[in-house]
């Protein structure tokens, strides 16, 4: 997770995943279940953004 740091209340939490399919058992766990009901609520925002490595 990274802060920022002219804004303590700014966050990124990035995540690798091998692919697509990965990302999308990801969403099935427990953790992510409970993080998508627990502390998403308390975001003001939320935005999903995809890399892909360069080369």
């Amino acid at each position: 997770m990274l802060v920022d740091p002219k804004d303590k209340t700014k966050v990124m939490l990035y995540e690798i995943y091998n692919d697509e399919k990965a990302f999308e058992a990801h969403q099935q766990t427990p953790h992510f279940k409970k993080y998508l009901a627990e502390a998403v609520p308390l975001l003001a925002s939320r935005e999903r953004q995809v890399f892909t490595r360069a080369g």
